[in-house]
């Protein structure tokens, strides 16, 4: 308790100027208690204790005055004291008391820490933003609050009083929540939130249908994307906007011929202020028809997948010719002639027509690969040659008792064959005989001088007899 020298000197609203004669000997000291915590709604009850002596309150420094509201009223001067918190805050609050007579006075004082009534964070209402911002920031700052919560979408991502969001295109729901335990919630959390919905526009983007393209018919439809994000879509095909496509995907059939496709995107959001902005990309497609040919022999068609009978046991070689036939116009044709077993083509050639002199007796596989733009058909025969022995009861039994390498060549080649003698001889695909020799040996280098193109290389021994394709290359 301290006691300070007597500051009331005139009569102002009652306290008498000091006349040291009845000073009590025994004045009780002036006590208010312990600093506390309160609420801001709570009134705080405050005695000094005595209730004979005169009383000066302050408040912060203040003097407490008779008229809150005057600041030239009369000091406060009872010996109680019901402090209404302003608001939320640390007050320091004392007391003097004073009796005629004394020469000084008597003083207390306490500390009230006034706490805040709980608050939700305010986020502001919902908004929609342009993703090209980047990211958002967010204060969920209310008095008094101890810890924060922050839900992005359902997951947790913050517990400071301010959350930065980073943007997307699509619609997030944000959570603040601010967490209260102070006097006025009773030592007890009590939480308090507030949500956001965000709305986040796509900065707009041209759509995208790719590079001009080449398809088949055969593929039925292509599927078109615009991106996502526009507020409407328009689909223009050949000049046409087409009414019943408004969605951002768009399938197209395919039909033989020329197609121009125009995808724009309209924008309108808060990436465009407001206005439309009109975005388009173009695509040229080219669609080929089916080339729908097939195989014919002497005018009349052969089914895919049909054995033929040619030749005879009377004949060493036989000639025949097919053709490709088709009413579709720009059809490009390539052959395939497999020899039997072969799993390479001992022939290839393009046209309409693929003459053939077959050497070698057994099944052929003839492939025709009809071509129109990006349309490519297949249709597969099989050719059953039927030839006489060789003069010397020799059995044709194809390729694969010798080799050729290299093969492909320039013109210079060597024989691979079991060892033996050999009668060698080479044919253009026409038939025509172009060389013959005999030779011993297991081995044999040949040099020739040929124009590029395909021959057949037929090697005849003791006992057998086959023949190979010979690619000659410039």
């Amino acid at each position: 308790m301290r006691y300070i020298p007597l500051l009331w000197l005139v009569v102002v609203g009652g306290l008498l100027a000091p006349t040291y004669a009845q000073c009590p000997p025994n004045r009780p000291n002036p006590n208010l208690g312990g600093n506390r915590t309160v609420c801001v709604n709570q009134v705080v009850s405050l005695s000094s204790g005595d209730n004979d002596a005169q009383h000066l309150w302050t408040v912060n420094g203040e003097i407490v005055r008779q008229d809150p509201n005057d600041p030239n009223s009369p000091p406060y001067n009872q010996p109680t004291y019901n402090f209404s918190p302003p608001g939320p805050g640390s007050y320091r609050i004392t007391v003097a008391t004073y009796y005629a007579g004394c020469p000084d006075t008597l003083q207390d004082a306490i500390n009230i820490i006034v706490d805040p009534l709980p608050q939700a964070p305010n986020l502001g209402p919902d908004q929609e933003v342009c993703a090209s911002t980047g990211s958002i920031t967010l204060n969920a700052t209310v008095p008094g609050a101890t810890t924060y919560i922050w839900l992005a979408n359902g997951v947790q991502v913050g517990t400071q009083s301010q959350y930065t969001h980073n943007l997307r295109p699509g619609r997030d729901t944000i959570v603040a929540r601010a967490v209260f335990n102070n006097a006025c919630t009773g030592g007890r959390n009590d939480t308090l939130s507030d949500t956001l919905h965000l709305t986040i526009a796509p900065v707009p983007q041209a759509p995208n249908l790719g590079p001009d393209r080449e398809l088949c018919a055969r593929v039925g439809s292509i599927t078109l994307e615009a991106p996502a994000g526009a507020t409407r879509y328009i689909w223009i095909v050949n000049r046409n906007e087409l009414s019943n496509q408004t969605g951002r995907r768009y399938t197209h059939t395919l039909r033989a011929g020329r197609d121009t496709i125009v995808a724009r995107a309209v924008f309108n959001n808060a990436c465009t202020g407001g206005q439309n902005d009109t975005l388009s990309d173009t695509l040229h497609l080219t669609i080929s028809p089916l080339p729908a040919a097939e195989i014919t022999r002497r005018g009349e068609p052969i089914p895919n997948g049909e054995t033929i009978q040619i030749g005879s046991n009377t004949v060493t070689t036989v000639r025949d010719t097919f053709r490709a036939a088709s009413q579709v116009q720009g059809n490009t044709y390539r052959w395939e002639l497999y020899n039997p077993q072969a799993t390479q083509p001992s022939r290839t050639a393009v046209g309409e027509e693929f003459i053939h002199t077959f050497f070698v007796r057994g099944e052929h596989m003839l492939v025709l690969k009809s071509i129109n733009g990006a349309c490519v058909e297949q249709d597969t025969i099989y050719i059953n040659v039927n030839l006489r022995q060789g003069g010397t009861g020799l059995a044709d039994v194809g390729s694969a008792f010798f080799s050729v390498y290299p093969n492909p060549s320039t013109g210079t080649f060597t024989l691979q064959a079991p060892a033996g003698t050999y009668k060698l001889s080479l044919q253009d695909m026409t038939g025509r005989l172009l060389y013959t020799e005999t030779f011993q040996g297991e081995q044999r280098e040949v040099r020739l001088s040929l124009p590029a193109g395909i021959y057949l290389l037929t090697l005849e021994g003791p006992t057998q007899r086959g023949t190979l394709p010979l690619w000659i290359t410039e």
